[in-house]
């Protein structure tokens, strides 16, 4: 038997042996962050006031290689560039997983291309698993 599983879907609550059973996510798209400040200032941000400070390192578009402080609160954000030292250090692969959501910050955290040097409560309310769907065809 196989089922196709989203992140939600957890095959061992609706049953108890599951060795005949196997769960696949199915990725049929890509997404690309192009303008990562852009990016950071329209991302869902925690309740309350908070900052945090991200250092990207992407590949594909060295325009976005910076160091952000994200700074939000009553409903505004702002995005600067900052000399200061990084709570987090991701690539452009991480950097568009954490803004959409597609894991829990839990999980993110153990990728090779993720650093995490400090402010983790806030980075937790920051980059956390959402429900998404994307269906944008091009």
């Amino acid at each position: 038997m196989k089922f196709n599983s989203s992140h939600e879907f957890l095959a061992e609550i609706y049953w108890n042996d599951l060795y005949d059973i196997e769960t696949e996510n199915n990725w049929i798209g890509m997404n690309r962050v192009v303008n990562a400040k852009l990016a950071l200032e329209l991302m869902k941000k925690p309740d309350g006031e908070g900052k945090f400070i991200i250092k990207i390192n992407d590949n594909f578009a060295e325009w976005n290689n910076n160091t952000y402080i994200i700074e939000y609160g009553n409903g505004e954000c702002t995005v600067k560039t900052t000399d200061a030292n990084a709570d987090i250090e991701a690539t452009e692969h991480a950097l568009m997983q954490m803004i959409l959501g597609v894991y829990d910050f839990k999980h993110i955290i153990y990728r090779n291309d993720v650093k995490v040097n400090g402010n983790l409560d806030i980075l937790k309310k920051a980059f956390y698993k959402k429900p998404i769907l994307i269906t944008d065809h091009f």
